[in-house]
C-alpha cells in the first residue's frame, strides 16, 4: 500500500507491477503514470471516485466493499459506466460472482490472515476453509487480477483524454 511519492519510488525501484493505494493522492497517480505502472488508488464515495479516475487512474479501488456490497457496485456504474471499479474487502467465493455482476472490472481477494478480536495471525482451524475456497476463486482467474485489465484500462484511459 503505497500513501505518499517516496514510497512508490521505493516500491517501482523494489519492482513493483501496479501500485495499490487506500485512498487518492493525484501526486501518486502522476507518478505512476510516469513510470508506466499501473495505479490503483482506494476510494469509496462517488466524488473519490471521480477525482481517482479524472487523475489519470487505471482502476479505482472501492473499499470497504463489504460495507456497500454488490448493489453498491451496480449504483456506481450506472452514472460511471467507464469508470473501471475493482471492489475489496469481503470478497470471497460466496460474493466473488455477485462483484463481477455489478460490474466490477476486478475483484480484491485475499484470504483473512489477522483474526478480527486479537489482530493475531489466522487461527489453524480456519485454515482449511481458507484453502477450500481458492479452488472456487480460481474459476475466475481472467478477471480477477489488476494485471490482466492493464489494457482494457489504458485504452480506457486513451479514450478519456481525446
Amino acid at each position: 500500500m503505497v500513501l505518499i511519492p517516496g514510497l512508490l519510488i521505493i516500491a517501482i525501484l523494489s519492482g513493483a507491477q501496479f501500485i495499490v493505494s487506500p485512498t487518492i493522492d493525484v501526486d501518486v497517480v502522476r507518478l505512476c503514470q510516469r513510470y508506466d505502472k499501473l495505479v490503483l488508488p482506494g476510494a469509496l464515495t462517488p466524488t473519490e471516485v471521480v477525482t481517482a479516475w479524472q487523475g489519470g487512474a487505471d482502476i479505482i479501488k472501492i473499499f470497504p466493499a463489504s460495507c456497500m456490497g454488490p448493489g453498491y457496485i451496480k449504483a456506481l456504474k450506472g452514472p460511471l459506466p467507464q469508470v473501471p471499479l475493482m471492489p475489496v474487502g469481503g470478497i470471497d467465493a460466496n460474493n466473488i460472482e455477485d462483484y463481477l455482476k455489478a460490474g466490477a472490472c476486478a475483484v480484491g481477494v485475499w484470504p483473512r490472515v489477522q483474526a478480527p478480536a486479537c489482530g493475531g495471525p489466522c487461527p489453524r482451524e480456519q485454515q482449511p476453509t481458507i484453502q477450500l475456497q481458492l479452488p472456487r476463486l480460481k474459476r475466475f482467474p481472467e478477471r480477477s487480477g489488476p494485471g490482466a485489465h492493464r489494457d482494457s484500462c489504458r485504452r480506457a484511459s486513451l479514450k478519456r483524454t481525446t
